[in-house]
């Protein structure tokens, strides 16, 4: 997985305001991410996954997806959700 940005929109009031904080950032410790964070990293691989191999994410219920040492189960709720955003990228590449 790539690593994640610097200049990224979550943290763009910061490093707008005070360009130089982009070094100092990479300065401190990591901190561990949150299980909420983890699991839309789950999310997203499950997209990652669904795109690079034409499928749906129906395909994916029930697998486990394995993000920092914790495990989450694709369960009809996450498959809900990421099937939205797989329908959205695909109808934006068929319409290029």
């Amino acid at each position: 997985m790539a690593a994640h940005s610097e200049i990224g929109a979550s943290s763009m009031g910061r490093w707008r305001a005070c360009p130089g904080s982009r070094r100092l950032i990479r300065t401190l410790p990591r901190q561990k991410s949150g299980k909420d964070a983890l699991l839309g990293t789950a999310a997203h691989l499950l997209a990652e996954g669904c795109l690079a191999r034409d499928m749906p994410a129906e395909a994916m219920l029930g697998e486990t997806l394995t993000v920092e040492g914790h495990d989450f189960v694709v369960d009809q709720e996450m498959v809900d959700a990421v099937q939205v955003y797989l329908d959205a990228v695909r109808e934006a590449v068929n319409t290029v």
